[in-house]
């Protein structure tokens, strides 16, 4: 059974990548930021999910640390939660912000993500509960307030053809709401979901 893998990217696909490995390329679903991160030719490494029904072949998801891993396998333990939603909410959310999110009740943060209406976020809380409970434990510090991943997330979103007035008050803004230590990718793919709606 595959639960990691380091290569090439081959080529990127609508929600995944193709990783070039020992001359064999593996299809492997991954979240937005992931995949809008990666380029050809790039080395990656990614925990992997497996996932396979009567009705659907092995498909592989990968994420980008072990925590993330785990919580994805938890998502889709719940109800109605399959891999693509469970990709759309690690993606969107990060690990962090999604189980604050379960510890404070938050479903209006969970319909944030894409794919997920009320009845699935009032599944989904109490779903992972427990799993929040057993591996996430609140850091103290505040809210990020670092010009640097905002100089940079605007940058990055302006070369993706977003360069209306809105841009950097929308980064500073998704910033600001996100935990201290939150992945440039996260935060990338939040201030994408954020412009988008604007535009």
């Amino acid at each position: 059974m595959i639960g990691y893998i380091e290569g090439t990217v081959k080529t990127k696909r609508d929600g995944a990548l193709i990783i070039l490995v020992n001359g064999m390329g593996y299809l492997v679903q991954v979240p937005a930021p992931t995949l809008m991160s990666s380029n050809i030719g790039d080395d990656v490494a990614l925990h992997i999910e497996p996932k396979a029904s009567e009705n659907t072949p092995l498909t592989l998801y990968g994420v980008e640390t072990e925590e993330e891993r785990d919580l994805f396998a938890a998502l889709c333990k719940v109800q109605s939660v399959g891999g693509k939603v469970a990709l759309a909410i690690i993606g969107h959310l990060g690990f962090e912000r999604f189980c604050l999110a379960v510890q404070n009740e938050d479903h209006k943060a969970i319909q944030s993500v894409s794919g997920v209406g009320p009845a699935m976020a009032k599944k989904i809380v109490p779903g992972c509960e427990k799993f929040v409970k057993a591996n996430f434990t609140p850091r103290a510090e505040g809210a990020r307030g670092n010009s640097e991943y905002v100089e940079r997330l605007t940058v990055a979103l302006n070369n993706l053809g977003f360069k209306h007035d809105g841009v950097r008050a929308a980064v500073e803004q998704t910033v600001g709401s996100y935990p201290a230590n939150a992945e440039f990718r996260v935060l990338l793919g939040a201030c994408l979901t954020k412009v988008s709606i604007a535009a």
